[in-house]
């Protein structure tokens, strides 16, 4: 995550590889990555938008308002099936 001159700010996920899936979005949750899918669902989480490609880097915007401090995780989530295709804390 990083900020840029004009105090937006950007999740960037660099060197990202997954496997394809319907609907999937990335998200951030105040549950830890590594989570079950149900802590997920249940848990409080911002969408920053849907999967851009299963591969390469690929940056999110993060809308201001969001308090950063919230959240635990960056998530690739599955809305279709409710299922987790991969997470990592975030930092």
């Amino acid at each position: 995550m990083f900020g840029l001159s004009d105090s937006s700010r950007v999740l960037r996920l660099t060197d990202f590889d997954t496997s394809d899936g319907p609907d999937v979005h990335v998200i951030l949750s105040d549950q830890p990555a590594g989570s079950s899918d149900h802590a997920i669902d249940n848990g409080h989480y911002v969408k920053l938008g849907k999967l851009k490609a299963t591969t390469g880097n690929q940056n999110y915007a993060v809308p201001l308002g969001i308090d950063l401090k919230r959240f635990r995780s960056v998530v690739i989530w599955c809305d279709r099936f409710n299922a987790t295709f991969g997470s990592a804390p975030l930092s």
